[in-house]
């Protein structure tokens, strides 16, 4: 008998892989200084250029080529910040770190220092 022909079968559709695009990384240093609330210069309100709160570990004033969401790694204090906030100070090369307290802030003082930005 002669054999039946085979159909030919459809090939698998394959998944589409993910691609994670690596965050843009650089470092170079800028002028950091810090702010808190009650220090003179920054608003009472404690809300952020962003809409968000202040938080100590997390906001820091970025100028504005760096758009919100950024995050700036300081190795000296081995911290990641996210850009949140902006200042009329806030030029580029200058960031400014939120403490809670007034005295943290001025203990901090400004410092030229190696920052690494990572944009999405």
């Amino acid at each position: 008998m002669p054999k039946k022909p085979v159909a030919a079968k459809e090939p698998k559709k394959q998944k589409k892989a993910t691609v994670h695009k690596k965050a843009k990384s650089k470092r170079e240093i800028y002028n950091v200084t810090a702010y808190s609330l009650g220090d003179g210069y920054t608003p009472s309100h404690g809300v952020t250029a962003s809409g968000e709160r202040v938080q100590q570990g997390r906001t820091i004033a970025c100028p504005r080529k760096l758009p919100f969401g950024t995050e700036v790694y300081i190795p000296s204090l081995n911290h990641t910040y996210v850009c949140t906030d902006r200042g009329g100070a806030i030029k580029s090369g200058h960031l400014d770190v939120y403490f809670k307290s007034v005295s943290d802030a001025e203990k901090f003082g400004r410092q030229w220092i190696e920052v690494e930005v990572r944009q999405k």
